[in-house]
This record gives structure tokens, C-alpha cells and sequence, in this order.
């Protein structure tokens, strides 16, 4: 399925599968003549590409600076919709962004709008970015993701509880240099929060930066932490360029470990081969490490389009590229079941450029649907 827009884009940073099979994809729609506005749109898709419904949530003279984005949604316990996205701030130079929540029932209609502000904001700048979200059996919704500061790297990460009608019941921030949230989740009557703190010193005196993936329990009635466990990838002089970087993804598995996985540094830019294009960990429940898995190959890609996904059941898929030039590029997908690389396949994409990749989703038919944005 190709979709083109004259004056919309979709934003393909996630795909969300709903309970009954379908696809939700988050993005905006943009003016190309006055009165300018950038807005967001949801679209739900058929597993074969066929569009339910399409919505867009206009805002005109509404919205500061006519500019509302999306970029993720999530599906709730009751089947309704939490949008996520940004509200831009004006501001006499940059500018800054707030979180804008929208709630929507399942077939996309609008019930309330949220927002919330970085606690870490300098003067001129700041935004938040969500990564993941979970309910109770209560019904109450928690948000993790990432503070940031001037719009460079992550400075905090950051839980945000919500009752069902969406009045904060606690926002917390967790300082640490350049954290980055890769997900939350329940383990028994805690919750566990994900991710991964950037330029750590190896410790060999060499001053070379890696980094490692912490998990911290938190607990769901106050957003206090509990306890910090975080585990050191230890590759030696290559940890930097073989450890999960600024791009990872923490999932809950059908068997009830974790699973951390993402994008490593070697794959936008290491000078020995082979190049590992991305790293897949699986942890217990109380986060000790079990196994793990590298991509690797003597193709070097660009780091913005290797995406990898390990799904609940354990299955893992993934995809990167090889420049040919101009706009043309050689796709390569593939999938790995029980640590064997099962199907590998490559499209061959001419007179296009690909800019980026979404997750993937699996259905059953051992199907692999995921979303590329052209230019």
C-alpha cells in the first residue's frame, strides 16, 4: 500500500495494532497557503491497507501558532484511544513545546484534551516526548518518556499518572544524565520503568563513552522510586559502538522477561566490519540478564532507517538499508524465531528515498506489517 497526501503528512515514528485487528497511524496535516496551521491526523487502516476512518483535529486560532502535532497512539482496556503529540509554545526566540494529550472514543471522536509542561524547561526551550503508556485494572493511565532541554539530548525521564477522565494524579521526574525512557511496564504490583543512560566511561582509561540500560521500580500509588537495577554491556573497546543507543524499545514477553532492543552506534558510523546494525537483550523479571542477540553484516546502512522490533511472543523483526544512490536504496526486511534468521527479502526502491521507519507488527499468517515514510 502506497498513501500519498498533497497537503497531509503521516508521521510513521509507531503503529499500534487494535484489539479487533486494525492498524492506527498517528501524523499531521499542514496548509500550504493561508492561514497556515499544521494539525493532527489519525488514520485507521485495515490489515490490508483499506481506511476505516481518517480524523483530523482542527484548531484554528485555537492552537498557539496554529501548530498541533501527533506522533503515537495508544488503545486503552476499554477499547478507547489516548493521542499523543505536541503543542507549540511561542516564544520571542526558538520556542518550546507542550504535551497534548486528546482522548478519543473507538471510533476516533474527541472526549477531552490534556497537556502537560516540562519541568526541566530553560528559558526559550523544552519539550516532552512520550514512549510508552500502561493502565491499571483501575482504569488509571501512566505515561513514560523524556524531558528534554534545548531539543538536544534527553536530561530526564518522566511518569505521568492520569484518572480515566484525565486529571493528573502524579507527574514525576527522574534526573539523571542524558536518561532515555525505552518503555513501562507492570511487574507484579510495581512498576517497572526502562531505559538506557548515554555516555557512560568505559572503564578501561580509554575515555571512550558506552552506556547501560537501567530498570527502575516505581511505585504506582505516589511515583516514588523503589529500586534501580541497571545491567553494563561489556564488549570491551567496541561497547560503545555494539551497545543500544539513543533508539531502543523495552517489551513485556508472552513467558513474562523483558525484552530491551534497539538501534547501536555502529550502525550510523563504526569503521570495523562487520557492522552490528542492532541488539536484542532478554531479561528476567527482576532484571537479570538471559540472552541476546546482534544484526550484524558488512552492509553499512545509516542508523535512521534499521529499525527491530521483538514482538510478545518472542519473534523479532527487523530492517535496514544499503545506499545506492541519489533517492535509490536496497530495503532489506527480515525475521529471526528461536535465534534463526528465518526469512530474509530485498526490495529494491528506486526514485525514492526512504526517511524513516516505523516499529512492526505481526499478524498471524507470519506476516510482518510495517509502515516506510518516502520523500
Amino acid at each position: 500500500l502506497l498513501t500519498t497526501e498533497t497537503c497531509s503528512w503521516l508521521c510513521l515514528d509507531y503503529l499500534t495494532k487494535t484489539r479487533d485487528g486494525n492498524i492506527l497511524i498517528a501524523g499531521f496535516r499542514y496548509g500550504q497557503s493561508a492561514p497556515y496551521f499544521t494539525f493532527p491526523y489519525l488514520i485507521k487502516y485495515t490489515p490490508q491497507g483499506n481506511i476505516v476512518w481518517a480524523k483530523s483535529f482542527d484548531g484554528l486560532n485555537i492552537y498557539p501558532q496554529n501548530y498541533a502535532d501527533s506522533y503515537k497512539c495508544f488503545e486503552l482496556n476499554d477499547g478507547s484511544l489516548l493521542l499523543a503529540g505536541d503543542l507549540a509554545i511561542p516564544e520571542p526566540v526558538n520556542g518550546r513545546e507542550e504535551l497534548a494529550l486528546w482522548k478519543l472514543d473507538a471510533n476516533g471522536n474527541l472526549q477531552w484534551v490534556q497537556t502537560d509542561s516540562s519541568s526541566i524547561w530553560t528559558q526559550y526551550s523544552g519539550s516532552l516526548f512520550i514512549k510508552d503508556c500502561v493502565q491499571d485494572p483501575a482504569g488509571n493511565i501512566y505515561l513514560g518518556g523524556d524531558q528534554y532541554a534545548f531539543d538536544a539530548i534527553p536530561t530526564h525521564s518522566f511518569v505521568l499518572k492520569m484518572d480515566p477522565a484525565g486529571n493528573v494524579q502524579w507527574d514525576k521526574s527522574y534526573a539523571s544524565r542524558s536518561a532515555r525512557c525505552y518503555g513501562i511496564m507492570f511487574i507484579g504490583n510495581e512498576l517497572a520503568v526502562i531505559g538506557s543512560n548515554m555516555f557512560v566511561y568505559i572503564p578501561d582509561g580509554s575515555g571512550n563513552t558506552t552506556n547501560y540500560i537501567w530498570c527502575m521500580r516505581v511505585d504506582p500509588a505516589t511515583g516514588d522510586s523503589l529500586s534501580v537495577k541497571a545491567w553494563y554491556p561489556d564488549y570491551g573497546p567496541y561497547a560503545g559502538w555494539n551497545s543500544i543507543s539513543s533508539i531502543g524499545t523495552a517489551q513485556l514477553l508472552d513467558n513474562g522477561n523483558i525484552a530491551v532492543f534497539g538501534n547501536t552506534l555502529s550502525d550510523l558510523g563504526n569503521p570495523v566490519m562487520p557492522y552490528v546494525h542492532a541488539a536484542v537483550a532478554e531479561f528476567d523479571p527482576s532484571f537479570n540478564y538471559l540472552q541476546g542477540w546482534m544484526i550484524a553484516s558488512n552492509i553499512k546502512s545509516n542508523f535512521y532507517n534499521t529499525v527491530v522490533t521483538e514482538h510478545a511472543t518472542g519473534r523479532i523483526s527487523y530492517t535496514y538499508l544499503t545506499y545506492v544512490s541519489g533517492y535509490d536504496e536496497d530495503i532489506l526486511y527480515g525475521a529471526i524465531e528461536h535465534g534463526q534468521i528465518i526469512k530474509e527479502r530485498i526490495v529494491h526502491q528506486r526514485n525514492r528515498s526512504s526517511a524513516w521507519t516505523s516499529n512492526f507488527l505481526f499478524f498471524p499468517g507470519n506476516e510482518d506489517i510495517v509502515g516506510q515514510y518516502y520523500g
